[in-house]
């Protein structure tokens, strides 16, 4: 037996039949609204000054860089804890979630003395800071 599915769209604003859905975003939320033609031509008059006046972005510019941010800053822990539980002979896999007893016995020293560096991070720093020794000494900076 065939079935048939009918979608009808109902204007949001007044309860009437409407013909098209409109789609925005403002201030980091995204919305979607049915509309009929004339309501949507309304919204989009209404928008238009601001439009023009705005600047064009990329989409999802924003978040995406800040998503880049916390995973960055997820790994740079990750690793921190696993060259951390390296250091005192813990077993660890290289990727993979790391065990919770292994997170608990770094937050809990990291309580206790401030955030463990990874050595990669460590000697990242350490080398940055001979080239400025260096550069100190040479006169260039």
């Amino acid at each position: 037996m065939a079935q048939l599915h009918e979608v009808r769209l109902v204007d949001d604003l007044d309860g009437r039949p409407a013909d098209e859905t409109v789609s925005f975003h403002c201030d980091g939320s995204y919305y979607e609204i049915d509309l009929s033609s004339e309501h949507a031509r309304q919204l989009r008059e209404a928008l238009a000054p601001f439009i023009a006046a705005a600047r064009p972005t990329a989409p999802g510019n924003r978040e995406a860089s800040a998503l880049t941010r916390q995973q960055r800053a997820a790994r740079e822990h990750n690793q921190s804890v696993r060259d951390w539980a390296r250091r005192r002979n813990v077993h660890i896999n290289r990727r993979g979630r790391i065990p919770e007893q292994i997170k608990r016995g770094y937050d809990d020293e990291a309580a206790v003395s401030g955030p463990v560096r990874s050595e990669a991070v460590m000697s990242e720093s350490v080398m940055s800071e001979s080239v400025m020794s260096e550069s100190v000494s040479e006169g260039r900076l």
